[in-house]
């Protein structure tokens, strides 16, 4: 049946070239019709001829530094020459390609392909139309041509479809046809001004659709000239900007609301802390027993039970204000060239002490010396609060932390790894972090400089281009880890 079967693909005949051989004395020994029939010749009226004879005298020299380039072993590509033909006229040819032939090292005959110069404009003013055309009618954007009087007299298939029309029911028909009724003057004016000056600016306008309903519109023309610079019309791209404009209402609307957002949360963090500062001041003042007196044992425990969780709900108010200044990018980023090896001695000087206190060993090996450009100030911050961290969780006398800093596709990647900490049985990393997280807010520091989440730690780290995690290695052993992105210096 003629449905299952391939209907043939129309195609043009492309430029044919003109070919032809020449010996080492310059003599054609070889032609096709195309060559021969250009200059006016019969193929066996070119063979023997010299090569020059097609040749005005003028190029002599253009074609003698071919042949020089050519028998130097060089394809020569691209010259423009011209040819002259048996009656005398001339026309010029691109060569493509000549290439010698060669036996016992030494080139024996040259092989050259010529192009009609004229043709091959031809066939590129084809393409150019051609390509315009599918452009223009196939692009997605709604396109109209108008003429000087702002009559439509071409539109694409978007342009058409988008307003309701069909093709031949919008060419020939006025702009402001298309145009809401509250526009139609702006429309004319700007219509009017470019006539006299030739400016095309952009502009939004409402458009009407046949069934009368609109849509904001960004319309932005292109002139067009005849080949004696006169204004023939203009080429207009359009633009539906309903879409676009819904958005940006929508954010505003969302930067409104994440804006009340933060207000509430920095006041509620105010006013919470402001109460908590004279409960956590006269907890600590009563837990001294020389400062208010003596407390027995059952109401010292209630006093530090008080004073613990209001230092946590304070932690807690800090950690939601340090996230999202993190989350909301305004955290600043630096760039600065540092040692990893200076920074990691400068932090095992201050975790000694908390080490020292559980009886752990904690063990450094940086496995690579190179400096690094990186953010110093964040990364110090996140591996001195992750160790800190660890130190808290690893029970006394627990044996020895071991950390690792090793460099891989541009991230500095940091491995935390102890045993005997407080385990739980997940593979999940996400729900290890939540976990650890929620235990570490609830629980004594070590350190002041351990005053951040492990939820705002990893913000940080994937706000350094890396991340930050919790594996359980093995029954024993728990790692923490998390990369930060650096570049070499």
């Amino acid at each position: 049946m003629m449905s299952d079967i391939q209907k043939p693909i129309l195609t043009r005949p492309t430029l044919a070239p003109m070919i032809f051989s020449i010996n080492t004395n310059n003599k054609i020994i070889k032609c096709n019709h195309k060559f021969a029939h250009a200059l006016g010749y019969d193929r066996s009226e070119a063979i023997g001829m010299s090569v020059f004879t097609c040749i005005p005298k003028a190029e002599h020299s253009v074609l003698d530094d071919i042949l020089v380039r050519c028998a130097s072993n060089k394809t020569v590509q691209g010259r423009k020459l011209t040819l002259l033909a048996r009656d005398g006229q001339t026309f010029e040819a691109m060569m493509t390609t000549m290439e010698a032939t060669y036996s016992d090292g030494s080139p024996k005959r040259y092989n050259i392909t010529l192009l009609n110069y004229k043709e091959l404009q031809n066939m590129q003013e084809k393409v150019k139309i051609s390509k315009y055309k599918s452009l223009y009618e196939d692009s997605p954007d709604m396109y109209r041509t108008v003429n000087i009087d702002g009559t439509i007299i071409d539109c694409n298939r978007a342009y058409a479809e988008k307003l309701g029309y069909t093709k031949d029911e919008v060419i020939g028909h006025k702009l402001e046809e298309h145009t809401a009724e509250y526009n139609v003057t702006t429309m004319l004016n700007n219509m009017s001004d470019w006539r006299k000056d030739g400016l095309c600016n952009p502009t939004k306008i409402h458009m009407k659709k046949k069934d009368n309903s609109e849509f904001l519109a960004l319309v932005s023309p292109t002139n067009l000239y005849d080949y004696d610079g006169a204004l023939l019309g203009r080429n207009v791209v359009i633009q539906d900007m309903s879409e676009l404009e819904q958005q940006q209402n929508i954010l505003h609307e969302t930067k409104l609301v994440e804006q009340m957002k933060d207000e509430f949360l920095v006041n509620m963090n105010h006013q919470l802390k402001t109460h908590l500062t004279p409960i956590i001041g006269f907890s600590q003042a009563l837990t001294n027993q020389n400062l208010l007196g003596t407390l027995n044992e059952k109401q010292l425990d209630i006093v530090q039970n008080i004073l613990n969780n209001a230092v946590n709900l304070r932690q807690l108010l800090t950690d939601m204000i340090q996230r999202k200044d993190v989350e909301l990018e305004e955290m600043a980023v630096t760039r600065e060239k540092f040692a990893v090896s200076d920074m990691i001695q400068e932090i095992k000087s201050k975790v000694k002490s908390a080490a020292e206190k559980k009886s752990l060993k904690v063990i450094f090996d940086v496995q690579f010396k190179d400096e690094v450009v990186g953010d110093k100030t964040h990364t110090y911050k996140i591996l001195i609060n992750l160790i800190y961290c660890v130190i808290d969780f690893t029970r006394q006398n627990a044996g020895q932390i071991y950390i690792t800093i090793s460099r891989k596709d541009g991230l500095l990647e940091f491995k935390i790894t102890s045993n005997n900490v407080h385990m739980y049985k997940t593979e999940d990393s996400d729900d290890l972090l939540n976990k650890f997280n929620q235990l570490y807010m609830s629980m004594p520091h070590s350190s002041n400089e351990s005053d951040l989440s492990l939820l705002t730690c990893k913000s940080m780290a994937e706000h350094l281009g890396g991340t930050l995690g919790i594996h359980n290695v093995d029954a024993n052993h728990t790692m923490f880890y998390f990369t930060v992105h650096v570049q070499s210096t």
